[in-house]
């Protein structure tokens, strides 16, 4: 489902374990007709999208409950939708500690690229292995198709979870969705984190058209999420680079539809935007290809490559100054609204309520965006890395070089006469480089002066070439037409993950 950093696919979605039984009592349903004659939009195996079912979760579901909790959501699918849908689906539960994806990790070579990205981002710093820090991590629940279960449930513990319909509704949309293009096929963290702004966010899109009308019109199950405290500093960095699909996804379909139609919706499944900046900025405009050619020498070698993205410049910025008082961007302005903090915060069902408008992406920092390329670089047990930025003016490409200084300087670093910056202790203690020419950025990192010049010439720009011309991007917080094409895709390195299978159909959601 969701893509998080290079290397991986996540999954986000939500069961509460242990709580109250939360049933929304319903203020004026509508009277249930009889059962028609022949299937129908709203209604699917004898359950009406308006229909109140029996569901006590105090024991956990029985399998007829299971039956009529499955029925009543596809139900309200439809719905939602105004299209019949068919689908081969069950609902299992299991203990989260079967999730069946876990299996022995990354290998050396995606674990490398995670720890280059997590410490260029100055959120975990070089002695500490991202892998290890976060751990498996299993989903709380995913749809796996109905040969490995239909919509299969993680809990903790099976015998006292409740089940909140968001998240059932959720998973059923993954699999009732226009089958997406495969996550191999953008294989960039930007790449991903574009793609994810279609499935993820058009699957929340959908719920949230669901929760609107939990309460008037329909008796839901709703549970409480986890505490905001749930989850600290570096997991919000984690969250916010992660899991822009979700944060920022809704937002994107709902101003899709609205422009251009459900078909336009269904066709970016096929053909979804290639950066997060077409997202961000309702753009077509295509990135630039931007290739670190330059050799190392002294022993070093190329890791692997990715493209990070203008979300995750943003992401880096934002924690910078959040975490590190960078005085970058205002680590408030990342809230588009009450419930962003909440889901930012460690409780994944806020970003199935509330407004579209959810985490924020867009700063001047970050806006003018061209391209980018990220290579990170080894040398027995040390390491370092080259990230290469292209800009759609001078101005732009001056700004993101002041605001990368002044996350320097936020770690004590001091400049030599060579213009090297050193961070003399802490995590991040390393040399840097930091160099501007014309409309490109190059940022060289290594363990000291001397390693610089081994992985990356001293004359940064040179062996770093941009094909395409930058073009200016709209101002932060502007929208023109959205893209349904792909821009150059760099070669990097992602790891196995779960693709889910869908049927192909129209979508048209009923707004409340």
């Amino acid at each position: 489902m969701a893509s998080a950093d290079v290397g991986r696919v996540l999954l986000l979605v939500a069961v509460v374990a242990a709580g109250t039984l939360g049933v929304v009592a319903s203020a004026g349903a509508a009277a249930v007709p009889a059962d028609p004659a022949n299937d129908t939009v709203g209604w699917e195996d004898g359950r009406w999208h308006n229909e109140t079912i029996p569901l006590d979760q105090s024991d956990g579901l029985n399998r007829t409950e299971r039956r009529a909790f499955l029925a009543r959501s596809l139900a309200r699918i439809e719905f939602l939708t105004d299209r019949e849908v068919r689908v081969d689906t069950n609902l299992t539960i299991r203990p989260a500690s079967r999730y069946p994806f876990c299996g022995d990790g990354p290998n050396a070579t995606v674990r490398a690229m995670r720890n280059a990205r997590w410490e260029a981002a100055f959120v975990v710093g070089q002695r500490r292995d991202v892998t290890d820090l976060r751990g498996c991590d299993p989903p709380l629940a995913y749809h796996g198709g109905p040969e490995r279960g239909g919509v299969v449930v993680l809990p903790e513990d099976p015998d006292t979870f409740r089940l909140d319909g968001r998240v059932l509704v959720h998973e059923l949309v993954h699999a009732v969705q226009p089958e997406p293009i495969s996550p191999f096929d953008r294989p960039t963290t930007d790449g991903l984190q574009a793609r994810d702004a279609v499935v993820e966010g058009h699957a929340n899109y959908v719920t949230q058209q669901y929760a609107r009308r939990c309460g008037d019109e329909w008796v839901c199950e709703r549970h409480p999420g986890s505490a905001e405290s749930a989850v600290g500093p570096r997991g919000r960095a984690f969250r916010l680079a992660g899991m822009f699909g979700y944060g920022y996804g809704p937002a994107y379909v709902a101003r899709l539809t609205d422009r251009e139609g459900a078909a336009a919706v269904r066709d970016r499944f096929g053909a979804p935007p290639s950066t997060t900046e077409q997202v961000i900025h309702d753009t077509d405009e295509a990135p630039v290809a931007v290739r670190v050619e330059a050799t190392p020498r002294g022993g070093w070698r190329r890791v692997g490559a990715d493209r990070l993205g203008e979300a995750s410049v943003y992401a880096t910025f934002w924690y910078a100054s959040r975490a590190h008082g960078a005085g970058v961007v205002d680590p408030a302005s990342v809230y588009g609204s009450p419930e962003a903090r909440r889901f930012l915060g460690g409780n994944p069902l806020a970003a199935m309520d509330g407004p579209y408008a959810r985490l924020n992406y867009s700063h001047p920092v970050s806006a003018g965006w061209g391209g980018d390329r990220f290579v990170a670089y080894a040398n027995g047990n040390r390491s370092g890395y080259v990230w290469a930025t292209a800009w759609d003016s001078e101005r732009d490409a001056r700004e993101f070089r002041t605001a990368y200084l002044r996350v320097l300087r936020s770690l004590n670093a001091t400049r030599s006469e060579t213009g090297v910056w050193t961070v003399p202790d802490g995590p991040f203690a390393d040399a840097f480089r930091v160099v501007r020419d014309g409309r490109r950025v190059v940022v060289v990192n290594g363990p000291s002066t001397r390693a610089l010049a081994a992985v990356h010439p001293p004359a940064a720009p040179a062996g770093v070439t941009v094909t395409g011309t930058p073009t200016a991007s709209p101002a932060a917080g502007t929208a023109t037409r959205p893209t349904d094409g792909t821009g150059p895709t760099l070669p990097g390195v992602v790891a196995g993950g779960v693709v889910l299978a869908a049927t192909v159909g129209t979508w048209r959601v009923r707004r409340a």
